[in-house]
């Protein structure tokens, strides 16, 4: 950037290196809104410039990464990043068994455990400790996780509903009143034929 005439105030370009991370598409990212947000090289890369540039990486990155990386993942991997994002974004691979082991066999887990490694969605600290890796996020594990409550949800709305109208339906009679009988129809709502009552 400097090179093209661009220039850096603060610690704009501390920030953008701190946020780059190991993945050279998200340098690239930042470096392109960085350069786009502040009009460079007509202007300095300002802090604000660099937060704008980090939160715009963000959003790419969800659309442009994680959410593809998400859809192809198995659910027993989705599950252990799901239980991930309960502990905040790191912990233990105990934590980790605790949460879904009443689902999941650990053979399943240890093996969704070293996909995800592999796949650089998550990484171990020399500690043991589990965290997310360069491609996925704790905030889009989150969104995705609501996502999914919000149709998992919506779905048992409606067969609840679907059971109360089935359930009503059973249950409504016909209720035309039979004046020879002084009584009302006991047959089902839209039943074919005469009318019956109990006298």
């Amino acid at each position: 950037m400097r090179d093209a005439g661009g220039e850096f105030l603060g610690e704009a370009l501390g920030d953008l290196a701190e946020a780059a991370g190991p993945l050279p598409f998200r340098m690239q990212l930042l470096g392109y809104y960085a350069w786009t947000v502040s009009d460079a090289p007509r202007s300095p890369v300002t802090e604000a410039a660099a937060a704008h540039a980090i939160a715009e990486t963000d959003r790419d990155m969800h659309r442009r990464v994680f959410s593809p990386t998400w859809h192809t993942l198995s659910e027993h991997e989705q599950a252990f990043l799901r239980a991930l994002s309960e502990s905040g974004g790191q912990t233990t691979p105990r934590q980790i068994a605790s949460r879904i082991g009443n689902r999941i066999s650990a053979t399943s887990i240890s093996r969704a455990e070293n996909h995800l490694v592999n796949f650089g969605c998550i990484t171990h600290d020399p500690d043991g400790s589990i965290h997310f890796g360069p491609v996925m996020a704790l905030e889009s594990v989150i969104l995705f996780a609501e996502r999914e409550r919000q149709y998992a949800e919506a779905a048992l709305h409606e067969s609840a509903a679907r059971r109360h109208s089935a359930e009503t339906g059973a249950r409504q009679q016909c209720g035309k009143h039979m004046p020879r009988a002084n009584a009302r129809c006991i047959l089902r709502a839209g039943h074919a034929g005469r009318c019956r009552s109990t006298w």
